[in-house]
């Protein structure tokens, strides 16, 4: 392990300049502007991939859930649904 000089040396501290501007959001889709009973529209062939970002959405956002599927025309949604309390392992 090298010594603490030979760290300080080795990446020096900087005053100057400012940090870079924050990321804007680049979300397909509109998971954090959802309130629960509301859907959006799921594009044709882009299901499979709506559905697998929900679903990581969920886990980053627990207890949030989605619900899939056709509605009465046929088209497929994505709908926020009741919020589920957290599931703990083990019980």
């Amino acid at each position: 392990m090298p010594a603490p000089s030979e760290i300080v040396t080795q990446f020096p501290i900087l005053q100057d300049g400012e940090p870079p501007p924050k990321r804007k959001s680049n979300a397909v889709y509109p998971f954090g502007q959802m309130s629960v009973g509301e859907s959006f529209i799921v594009p044709p062939g882009t299901l499979k991939r709506a559905e697998k970002a929900a679903w990581r959405y969920r886990e980053r956002h627990m207890p949030w859930c989605f619900a899939f599927g056709k509605d009465s025309n046929g088209i497929y949604r994505i709908w926020r649904v009741e919020d589920k309390p957290l599931r703990i392992k083990g019980r």
